[in-house]
């Protein structure tokens, strides 16, 4: 199984099922009181892009180059370095208090992590030893 396909299953089997993890976010809104009205919607624009990048993993060829920059662009970043006024959540986020979150920040991540170099090798021109 390539890595793209690896990718694809792992979105399948963890971000593309359950609901988005609200009762988290407002268990750690509760517990730190924070930025109103960041945390929920940066979370959902962050799980999303990593979801659609990584649902289409195996056709990142078949993107243009604008697109693929754009991907790379996103995927250089992990959620606490976007946001870094939630970074006072990141100690708050465990598998006993967090659970669903935790789970899709380490899928994220993970995912994240796997897909930036299937985008750079998807930049690459085809050959050329000098774009490696």
């Amino acid at each position: 199984m390539s890595a793209a396909e690896q990718i694809e299953r792992l979105y399948a089997a963890s971000l593309a099922k359950g609901p988005f993890p609200y009762r988290d976010c407002f268990r750690l809104l509760e517990e730190r009181p924070g930025p109103e009205g960041t945390l929920i919607p940066e979370l959902d624009w962050y799980l999303s892009t990593v979801a659609g990048n990584s649902h289409s993993a195996s056709r990142l060829n078949g993107r243009s180059v604008a697109e693929l920059q754009a991907a790379e662009k996103f995927l250089s970043k992990s959620f606490f370095e976007y946001f870094p006024q939630l970074v006072p959540y990141r100690e708050l986020i465990d598998e006993a208090r967090t659970p669903d979150l935790h789970r899709n920040l380490d899928v994220a991540e993970k995912l994240r992590r796997d897909l930036l170099p299937l985008v750079h090798q998807a930049l690459s021109p085809m050959g050329d030893p000098a774009a490696a």
